[in-house]
């Protein structure tokens, strides 16, 4: 029988964050040789990278934008929405970051995050207790670790809170394309399903048990253990939006099943869900533009060009 969730439960979990945000506790270095979170490659060309990843300005590409439908890289810089961070060189940060380890490349961040939780399928377990979860962890002590990475260019990284959620029961089934998510979301999004995009709405897709989400040969459960991702914010017209040019968004794959023998340690499903979807929250808050950079630089945020992002950096620290 599954163990109950309640309050005391959520208490633990939230001291447990404060410890760690672990999405990939097992399998470390299976998990450092996929692209979970979708980095970028420069300079060597990973298992299964082909000169395919290559622009004809011989820029390697992100393996995820590959499969973008419609985006390229000049579409990326011509919608480009400011240049005003590119030269960070004057920029203050907190002290106790470690520069050298985890550089700031000038991008935006989430100053307060507004979570809208989407329930991908009819059968998506545990939702009561993910939107108690988000409610309580974006006010919680652990949030506030995210302080140490305002800058003198951003706005200050402030408590968060969970607004809303949208049973989705009508999405597709079976195995899910990255395409396809953002296309759904797009859609629940223009006909006012969702809350609306602005600068600190973040959309948390929880999956159904049984749902595959496929990023080109990347495949839940076996590469990696949740994402987040950002897509340009275009309107009817293939306009960007200026005032809101970005989507954050997360996936979020039900952990059982296959990923209950390699996303975390914990027997119940529950609890590895609560370990990714924080460690996802932590890297959408910090480098929230990740899913639309072509090189290591803006719109880049807090990030490593040898570990990733937070998350990635303390995966397996107690």
């Amino acid at each position: 029988m599954q163990k109950s969730f309640g309050f005391d439960t959520l208490l633990f979990m939230l001291q447990l964050f404060l410890l760690h945000t672990v999405a990939w506790d097992t399998h470390h270095d299976r998990y450092n040789h996929t692209v979970q979170d979708l980095h970028i490659m420069k300079k060597s060309y990973p298992t299964g990278i082909n000169s395919t990843m290559v622009d004809n300005n011989h820029t390697i590409l992100n393996e995820k934008q590959i499969f973008l439908r419609g985006m390229n890289t000049s579409f990326i810089s011509n919608h480009r929405p400011s240049n005003r961070y590119d030269q960070v060189s004057t920029v203050t940060t907190t002290a106790t970051v470690n520069a050298q380890r985890l550089p700031y490349f000038g991008g935006p961040v989430i100053a307060n995050v507004k979570v809208v939780t989407i329930w991908w399928g009819a059968q998506v377990r545990y939702t009561s207790q993910l939107e108690s979860f988000y409610s309580a962890i974006t006010t919680s002590n652990w949030y506030r670790i995210f302080t140490q990475y305002n800058t003198s260019i951003t706005p200050n990284i402030g408590y968060g809170q969970w607004i809303q959620s949208y049973n989705y029961s009508k999405a597709p089934n079976g195995t899910v394309t990255d395409e396809q998510s953002q296309t759904h979301l797009q859609l629940l999004i223009s006909t006012r399903k969702v809350p609306q995009v602005d600068n600190n709405t973040y959309y948390a897709i929880h999956f159904a048990p049984g749902i595959k989400i496929d990023i080109g040969s990347y495949v839940s459960c076996m590469s990696y253990c949740a994402y987040h991702y950002t897509m340009w914010n275009v309107n009817t017209n293939g306009k960007v939006n200026s005032k809101y040019p970005y989507i954050y968004y997360g996936v979020m794959p039900d952990q059982g099943g296959g990923c209950s023998y390699g996303c975390g340690a914990d027997p119940v499903p529950l609890n590895n869900l609560f370990l990714v979807a924080s460690h996802e929250l932590a890297e959408v808050v910090t480098d929230p533009c990740v899913g639309v950079i072509t090189d290591y630089a803006y719109p880049l945020a807090w990030y490593s060009i040898t570990e990733g992002e937070v998350g990635d950096i303390c995966t397996g620290i107690p």
